[in-house]
């Protein structure tokens, strides 16, 4: 992942588990995906969509997840700003952590860089520090390594894509999860 002539490389994960607007979870990922590509991201690959029991509060909807790639033009502050514009739009409420959702985007990676700084990752990741805070922004995603619903579809867009901090691939991090992780993540059609 670099920056390009044309712009960064990018990925984000997307996920929602609440209807919105009469529309389930699925169709909504889809006007999200429809509305980024034609708004904030180009040369847009777009993964499966994914069922996955929610943790660790199992007494909500199953989610279902999605990841896109492509090339954008904006900062990486600017493209969190507009996922999280996007996430407003969409019926978000920031309620809390692990709380279900109508609509969640994260930015997994940004042209490989590491922000805030590699040192600073790696004392979030030890301290605990996930990047719920939305005005922090961490890349690449702080948990991306330890999830399946993060993984699998990451895994079947682009295997070969490397963690800026663990020097992992997609695939290879997704094979060190445990079976229950990765057996969770179940793909779906489209609603």
């Amino acid at each position: 992942m670099k920056r390009l002539k044309d712009g960064t490389e990018c990925i984000l994960g997307l996920g929602a588990n609440l209807p919105f607007a009469g529309a389930g979870p699925a169709p909504n990922l889809r006007a999200a995906i429809n509305e980024i590509s034609a708004t904030t991201i180009s040369n847009v690959t777009v993964s499966g969509f994914y069922l996955s029991t929610p943790v660790p509060h199992t007494d909500q909807p199953d989610f279902v997840n999605c990841v896109m790639s492509g090339t954008t033009q904006l900062s990486a502050k600017e493209l969190m700003a507009r996922c999280q514009s996007m996430e407003t739009q969409y019926g978000r409420e920031r309620d809390g952590r692990w709380q279900a959702r109508t609509l969640d985007i994260d930015i997994l990676d940004y042209g490989g860089q590491i922000l805030p700084t590699a040192g600073d990752w790696t004392k979030l990741m030890q301290d605990g520090r996930d990047g719920t805070i939305a005005a922090d922004l961490i890349v690449p995603h702080p948990r991306l390594h330890e999830r399946g619903f993060v993984l699998k579809p990451l895994a079947e867009i682009w295997p070969d894509w490397s963690h800026p901090v663990l020097g992992k691939t997609a695939l290879e991090l997704l094979n060190s999860l445990g079976s229950e992780e990765v057996d969770d993540v179940r793909p779906i059609f489209a609603e």
